[in-house]
C-alpha cells in the first residue's frame, strides 16, 4: 500500500578538518582542493560500487545501503536493524492459536525489523539531503563514521588526525519566512524553571501553590487559527540568543505564500536548520521496485538542486 503525503527533508554540508600545523595553512582553503578532495570522492565511490549493505555501528546495528552511485552522487538508505522478540506484556505469535511456539520462534530468529530512511549525497558539491524519520539513527553521525572509515581504509587522509564531518545547513531565509507568514497554526515550546519567559507565561504559585523552582520541564502547545501574526511574537522568534537562553525547543507552524500557493512550514527558532517539505510516494515495495525508488531519488535530487 502506497503512502502519498508531504514529508520533511533536512540538508547537510560535508566539511574537512585539517590537523596539526596544516590547519593554519589550509584554514581558508575549500574541501575540494585538487591536492586531496578528488581522491576522497573516488575512494568513496569505488567502495560503494563494490559493496552491499555496510555495517556502521555493530553494537547498535546501524547500517548503510547504497543503491546507486552516479557521477559521485550516492543514493541509499540508512537505518537500524533489530530482532523480533517478545517483551514484558507483549508477545509475537502466529494467527493459528494451535500452532507450536517452536515453529514461529524458529522463523522469527531468522527475521529482523529494519527502521530506515532515504538519503542522497552529492560528493562534488559536498551537500546531502535526508528524508526525516525520527525512528532512524543520526545521519550526520553515522555517515561521518562511514566516510572516515572508508577514507582511512583507502589511506586518503593525508594525516591520521584529519577529519571529515557533517553540519546541518542553516536556513538563511529564516527571518524572511517569519515575516512572510500568512497564518499561524501552532506554537509549541519546551522550557524549564530557568526560563524567564516561561515564568511569565505560567504562574504556578498563584494557580496551583507550586514553586516555580520545582519545575523540571514544561511543554506547551498552542493550536491557533490566526491570520494576524503578532509582531511581538515575530521579534522574539528572531532573537536566537534569547530563544536559546529560555527554551529547549520552540517551533512555529504556519503558512507562507510561494509561487501563488499557500505552503505549510514549520520554523525552528532554536536550531534554524534548513528544511523543506516534499510530496513523496512511499510504499513497502519501494526497496525492491526500481521505478518507485527512482521517484524517491528524483524528489531528493530536485530538493538538493534548489540549494546548490
Amino acid at each position: 500500500m502506497s503512502n502519498i503525503k508531504t514529508r520533511k527533508v533536512e540538508f547537510y554540508s560535508i566539511k574537512y578538518k585539517w590537523s596539526g600545523q596544516r590547519s593554519l595553512y589550509y584554514e581558508e582553503r575549500e574541501i575540494h582542493s585538487d591536492e586531496i578532495y578528488p581522491h576522497m570522492v573516488m575512494a568513496i565511490c569505488n567502495y560503494c560500487n563494490t559493496t552491499g549493505e555496510i555495517p556502521i555501528n555493530l553494537e547498535k546495528d546501524v547500517f548503510l545501503q547504497i543503491y546507486e552511485t552516479n557521477d559521485c552522487t550516492l543514493f541509499g538508505i540508512i537505518g537500524t536493524s533489530k530482532k523480533f522478540e517478545n517483551d514484558i506484556l507483549q508477545r509475537i505469535r502466529e494467527n493459528d492459536p494451535s500452532a507450536s511456539e517452536d515453529n514461529y520462534k524458529e522463523i522469527l530468529d531468522n527475521l529482523r525489523l529494519d527502521l530506515y530512511t532515504y538519503f542522497l549525497v552529492d560528493l562534488h558539491k559536498r551537500r546531502a539531503v535526508v528524508l526525516v524519520n525520527d525512528k532512524t539513527p543520526s545521519f550526520r553521525k553515522h555517515f561521518r563514521i562511514f566516510m572516515q572509515d572508508t577514507l582511512n581504509r583507502e589511506h586518503c587522509l593525508l594525516e591520521k588526525d584529519d577529519e571529515l564531518y557533517l553540519e546541518n545547513l542553516l536556513d538563511e531565509k529564516y527571518e524572511q519566512k517569519l515575516q512572510n507568514l500568512t497564518s499561524l497554526l501552532e506554537v509549541s515550546m519546551t522550557f524549564d524553571s530557568q526560563s524567564d519567559i516561561g515564568s511569565e507565561m505560567l504562574n504556578f504559585k498563584d494557580a496551583f501553590a507550586l514553586s516555580q523552582q520545582d519545575l523540571k520541564q514544561a511543554t506547551v502547545k498552542l493550536q491557533m487559527e490566526s491570520k494576524v501574526i503578532p509582531s511581538r511574537l515575530i521579534e522574539k522568534a528572531k532573537d536566537k540568543k534569547r530563544m536559546d537562553e529560555n527554551f529547549k525547543t520552540f517551533h512555529l507552524k504556519g503558512t507562507i505564500e510561494e509561487d501563488g500557493q499557500e505552503k505549510e512550514v514549520i520554523l525552528d527558532a532554536i536550531k534554524q536548520y534548513l528544511t523543506a517539505n516534499v510530496s513523496i510516494v512511499l510504499s513497502e515495495q519501494s526497496l525492491i521496485n526500481q521505478s518507485l525508488r527512482d521517484e524517491i531519488k528524483d524528489a531528493l535530487i530536485s530538493e538538493l538542486q534548489k540549494i546548490i
